[in-house]
């Protein structure tokens, strides 16, 4: 059961209930946080590298053109695609991220 979406330039994100976050779409700068940047014509879940687990209790999530956001139920916030102009929050102008990073 989806619980909330958001659209990007090209790409969706929904929280479900159960099942974490998933995304699909256009994943050219990494926008879908799977870990590529290839683009998916049907929902992949996004998971965190090192576990390979869901987004833990994800309560938000967020979309701009070519990047992504996901906010924790405790606040955490989770940031993953396109790295210009320090979008990400990650420290670092240049980089994208393929997959969230807090």
């Amino acid at each position: 059961r989806v619980r909330e979406a958001a659209c990007g330039d090209a790409h969706m994100l929904v929280v479900c209930e159960e099942r974490g976050v998933w995304s699909w779409g256009r994943g050219s700068q990494g926008q879908l946080g799977v870990g590529s940047v290839k683009d998916s014509d049907t929902p992949v879940r996004v998971a965190l590298q090192a576990e390979n687990k869901a987004l833990p209790g994800c309560s938000a999530v967020r979309c701009g053109a070519n990047f992504s956001l996901a906010i924790g139920s405790d606040g955490e916030c989770f940031t993953w695609g396109q790295g210009a102009h320090s979008a990400l929050g990650h420290g670092n102008v240049t980089h994208d991220a393929l997959v969230p990073r807090q």
